[in-house]
């Protein structure tokens, strides 16, 4: 059951950066784009799959956090550079990088369990 919560938890997270890039996006930039209901709609797809316990959109998660994680904080740095306070994507980019190292965890001791199991 911990594991189940700390999936919840991971899941959680990423949803959260999902719609806070959003947010982040309309608080310096004063527009979101039409489609951006699209992609929340993937994030809690995700999500509820990994939750579920499937080790591909664990993966995929990974890939697009660390992605998301990227791209946050290039933006900040893109932003700051052009004279335009963008210290907003600061906080997608938390919640990315924090469910990109959970899920690394996840991954590394589902590894170790798989292993210790076999043998």
């Amino acid at each position: 059951m911990a594991s189940r919560k700390f999936s919840i938890v991971i899941a959680c997270l990423f949803v959260l950066g999902a719609f806070t890039w959003y947010g982040a996006r309309f608080w310096t930039f004063g527009h979101v784009p039409a489609s951006f209901a699209i992609p929340c709609v993937l994030a809690i797809a995700l999500a509820v799959s990994q939750v579920r316990g499937s080790d591909s959109s664990r993966w995929l998660m990974l890939l697009f956090s660390g992605g998301g994680a990227y791209a946050s904080f290039n933006l900040v740095s893109y932003t700051n550079a052009r004279g335009i306070a963008g210290e907003a994507f600061l906080f997608p980019g938390a919640f990315f990088s924090l469910c990109a190292v959970l899920l690394v965890g996840s991954l590394l001791s589902g590894m170790r369990r798989t292993r210790k199991s076999a043998e």
